[in-house]
């Protein structure tokens, strides 16, 4: 999530690896290496406060976004790097999501599919280290129409074609770059039986890591039904690749209710939606790895763990006990 799209908001508002490719089970900074490998969260910033509360956790994966309309800008490369290696020096396995087009829109994809690819290819060889590239970013209903969002006579299902398109450039130079690293597939915002998927496993495109996002209330009930859904998918198309949720969370907003809620009561129910998802995934391995969104986004009832004021959330409190006696 790097921003909150129209897409998730309909939606919100609606009812581990192999080999190489399954990245472990590296040992995390404590406990059980299977239960951090597959445990992540993402993060807006790598300062050396983020990467206290990220360790203080016990988690060594990160998601952290990488903005290619912001590239060109120095002040921002500059502070994005430099925030990549604090995370890299600190130990961190980042999953780095990139998308928003600096140029483009849906009449003009094959430039943008080609420049993409190129500019992904001199990202995977910059950064060797980094060992995950996530391509766009709800790519199937919000923050680029390249891919045909917000044009409805463009179906979801032509959309996962056009995403495959896409892919078919970008996967090759990426590898070319970094054999080493994965391509992860953007998450999926969308009902995973409405076309979007179909259409990616039309195209035949390649990827190494199939990724889906969760919200809603009651989370756990959207947390499993669309895990669930997605591996029915997979199975009928014979895809045995690995299944990563690279965004779940719960914020005020989607509660019924909501405002009738104290803070506190609030927080509660951040408390048990993280509680359930985690433990359930532990329990049912839906997912091979999954990341909560988010750290910190600079508000105190929005979906962060962190407070406004730097203070931690039950849900920041619960998830680093539970990581910790694994």
């Amino acid at each position: 999530m790097a921003g909150v799209s129209v897409g998730r908001l309909a939606l919100q508002g609606s009812a581990l690896l192999l080999a190489v490719v399954r990245s472990g089970p590296a040992a995390g900074p404590a406990g059980d290496s299977t239960t951090h490998a597959a445990v992540g969260i993402a993060v807006h910033r790598i300062d050396a406060q983020s990467v206290r509360e990220v360790r203080e956790l016990g988690i060594r994966h990160i998601r952290y976004t990488l903005y290619w309309s912001l590239w060109q800008s120095s002040d921002y490369r500059g502070k994005w790097e430099a925030d990549l290696r604090r995370g890299l020096s600190a130990g961190f396995e980042p999953l780095v999501v990139v998308h928003s087009p600096p140029f483009g829109n849906f009449q003009q994809r094959e430039r943008v599919y080609l420049a993409f690819s190129q500019f992904m290819a001199a990202r995977a060889r910059q950064f060797s280290e980094v060992h995950a590239w996530q391509l766009w970013n709800e790519m199937d209903v919000a923050f680029t129409d390249v891919f045909g969002a917000g044009h409805d006579d463009v179906s979801l299902r032509e959309r996962g074609r056009l995403y495959g398109e896409m892919l078919r450039l970008a996967y090759p130079a990426i590898k070319q770059a970094n054999p080493r690293a994965l391509v992860v597939a953007g998450g999926i915002a969308s009902d995973v039986e409405a076309g979007f998927l179909d259409g990616l496993y039309d195209s035949r495109a390649e990827y190494d890591v199939l990724a889906i996002h969760t919200y809603g209330f009651p989370l756990l009930l959207q947390f499993q039904r669309r895990g669930q859904e997605t591996r029915r998918i997979m199975a009928r198309h014979h895809d045995r690749r690995p299944l990563w949720n690279t965004e779940f969370g719960l914020e005020r907003a989607v509660i019924p209710d909501h405002q009738q809620l104290t803070d506190a009561q609030t927080e509660s129910e951040q408390l048990r939606a993280w509680r359930s998802v985690v433990e359930a995934n532990a329990r049912e391995h839906l997912y091979d790895r999954i990341y909560g969104y988010v750290l910190a986004e600079g508000q105190d009832q929005g979906f962060g763990l962190i407070r406004q004021d730097g203070s931690v959330r039950p849900a920041y409190l619960w998830l680093k006990a539970w990581l910790h006696q694994r």
